[in-house]
Formats: structure tokens, C-alpha cells, sequence
């Protein structure tokens, strides 16, 4: 490579220059080769995981390629003092970058890898959900701490954070500060999990959806579409409703007033009927207690089971439009009133 340097005389920058494009555009060629090979690579390693790593890694794997040939040439091209100092700097940054890039990327090549793995393995929307939490957040410290070791000032620390997460030292260390607290907590919400992703929870007197929970925040999608951002240590600091915690199953219940002269077996029968006829039913719970009685009507709790909230708090609408009808129908008269009594 030398001799070839010497003899086409590269004198002027920008002829070499030109061989730096030049040699651009050649590891880019090899760069596209070399990741069909890695791709074929990986395929038979992890099957079905080839389009993972394409989506994830194609990019930057190209960029570190095409850098690390710069860096390779650069030295034979014999720049001088001033433009060598230029050129090389702008190198050494861009390899840094590069190199970032790729371990960046392959953590989501990872994170995508584990998810796919555990679908397959787990038919069980829980355990999937558990391992998407946990993934999600050590993503993130991973991200975090290669960003860090990218600078020689904080390498140490980003090295330390990498090493010591969730390790005791790092609590006696930096738990005074607030930033770092928050961190606790959400190395406490990934592993102790009181919330998960895509759980659903009432905070705030609002229900909603956990959408993405981060290393400061949490954010719940509400029922209309709202999103609430809470920080990831009110999880830890305060009492909240989570209805998916063990289960995604729900009781829904609403209540009916009716007079008491009202049949309330009629009503059990129709419930029933009701029930067997939608597809939202799971049918495991179905029934009408009496939970009240007033001086002026009889209070129904109508209660039912449903595989989850959103269709519980369906099924219960359309039982209710039903059951009122029924009533509206069958015994317009029990419904409740206000008697009075002329002397």
C-alpha cells in the first residue's frame, strides 16, 4: 500500500483527499458484502433474526466500516503538520462515533432479539410483559453508559454504572441526589415489577395504559388518549391501582334501582340470557346481588367477568343497555318512585 502511495505522488490535499473518497466508497462496497455474510450468519444462528439485525445494525455497521478504512489510509497519505492535524481529529471523532453508533444499535438488535424469543417461548401475555419491562429498562442504562465510555473524562463513570447497576455501592454512593433516585427507582420498578409495560392502572384518579417507562418517567396512556407523565419514583412513593398486576381478568359491575315490587329472579334469568349471547363474556362469573334497600328502592349490583378491563368496561355498557330495556319492557312499573299517601 505504501509503494502504491509513493507512486502515484499524492502532493496536493485534495488529491488525497480524493483518495480518502475513494477509499470511502471502496469499504463501502465490502461493507455490503461483509453484511450479507454476517447476515447469513445470523440467520442460521437465530433462524428468523436476520431482518432484526438488517433493521438495526445495517446503518451503523456501514458507518463504522467505512471509518475505520479512513483511519487505516490516513496515516499513509502523508498529510501535512496543520492538515493532518484537521483531517486526523475529524477521523478520530467520527471513528468514536461510529463505534457509539454500532454498540448503540445492537443493544435494540438485542432488546428486539429477546423480545422475539420471548414470544415464542412464552404464550403467556404476562411473563412476555415482565421480560419486556426488565429488557426495556437495562436498554437504556446500557445506552447510557456507552454514550458515557465514548468520553475519556466519564469513561469511569459510565464504566461504573455499567458494572454496578442495581449493586449496593452505587446506592451508598449517589442515592442523595434526586436524579439518581429516580434512577434507583426504576432499577427497583424493572426487577421488583409493581408496574409492567402495557399494564393498566389508575393514578391520579385517571385509568389508563403504561406506554413506555424510562429512566426518569413513566408515561400512561389514559383511556382518551391522553398521555400522563409521572416520574418513575411515584411508582415507588405513592399508592396506585394496578388492575393488571396478576392477571388481565376483571370483574365489572354496575347497579341498577328498582322498586320493590320488582321480580329480581326475572332479572337473574335475563342476565343470563344476556350474558351466554355476547362474545365478551369469558363465562366464569355472572350474577345480581341486592346490596341495598332505601326507602324509596332496592339497590342491584349486577356483576360479571371479562378477559380484560377494556372489554369488561364493554361487556358492562352493553349489559346495562339491555337489563334497562328489559326492565322498560317487562315491569315499567318497578321502576322506582316516590309514593305518597293523601289523609
Amino acid at each position: 500500500m505504501e509503494r502504491f502511495i509513493e507512486e502515484i505522488h499524492l502532493t496536493t490535499v485534495y488529491e488525497k483527499l480524493i483518495a480518502l473518497l475513494i477509499t470511502a466508497l471502496a469499504s463501502f462496497i465490502l461493507s455490503v458484502l461483509f453484511f450479507l455474510l454476517l447476515k447469513v450468519i445470523i440467520k442460521q444462528a437465530f433462524k428468523e433474526s436476520a431482518g432484526i439485525i438488517s433493521e438495526n445494525v445495517r446503518i451503523a455497521f456501514y458507518f463504522l466500516f467505512i471509518v475505520s478504512s479512513l483511519n487505516l489510509i490516513f496515516p499513509l497519505l502523508e498529510f501535512t503538520h496543520k492538515s493532518a492535524l484537521l483531517v486526523g481529529k475529524i477521523l478520530y471523532i467520527a471513528f468514536v462515533a461510529a463505534f457509539s453508533f454500532v454498540l448503540i444499535r445492537m443493544t435494540f438488535f438485542i432488546k428486539a432479539l429477546i423480545y422475539e424469543r420471548s414470544r415464542i417461548n412464552n404464550s403467556d401475555s404476562l411473563s412476555s410483559r415482565k421480560i419486556q419491562t426488565q429488557v426495556e429498562f437495562l436498554q437504556k442504562i446500557a445506552v447510557i453508559s456507552v454514550v458515557l465510555m465514548s468520553f475519556k473524562e466519564v469513561r469511569e463513570l459510565g464504566t461504573s454504572i455499567l458494572a454496578s447497576a442495581g449493586i449496593a455501592g452505587l446506592v451508598v454512593g449517589l442515592a442523595a441526589q434526586k436524579s439518581i433516585s429516580n434512577l434507583l427507582a426504576g432499577f427497583q420498578i424493572a426487577f421488583t415489577q409493581p408496574i409492567r409495560i402495557d399494564d393498566v392502572v389508575v393514578v391520579e384518579n385517571e385509568r389508563g395504559r403504561v406506554e413506555e417507562i424510562t429512566l426518569t418517567y413513566v408515561i400512561v396512556q389514559l383511556i382518551d388518549l391522553r398521555r400522563m407523565v409521572l416520574p418513575i419514583s411515584y411508582f415507588i412513593e405513592k399508592p396506585f391501582e394496578n388492575w393488571t398486576r396478576v392477571s388481565p381478568e376483571l370483574l365489572s359491575h354496575f347497579f341498577l334501582y328498582v322498586d320493590y315490587t320488582f321480580p329480581v329472579d326475572e332479572l337473574r334469568k335475563e342476565l343470563i340470557r344476556i350474558l351466554s349471547e355476547s362474545p365478551l363474556w369469558d363465562k366464569k362469573v355472572g350474577l345480581i346481588h341486592v346490596t341495598d334497600a332505601s326507602e324509596k328502592s332496592v339497590q342491584l349490583r349486577i356483576l360479571m367477568s371479562a378477559p380484560n378491563s377494556s372489554v369488561g368496561f364493554e361487556l358492562s355498557c352493553q349489559v346495562r343497555e339491555h337489563l334497562i330495556a328489559f326492565i322498560q319492557q317487562n315491569h315499567s312499573i318497578s321502576l322506582p318512585r316516590t309514593r305518597g299517601e293523601n289523609i
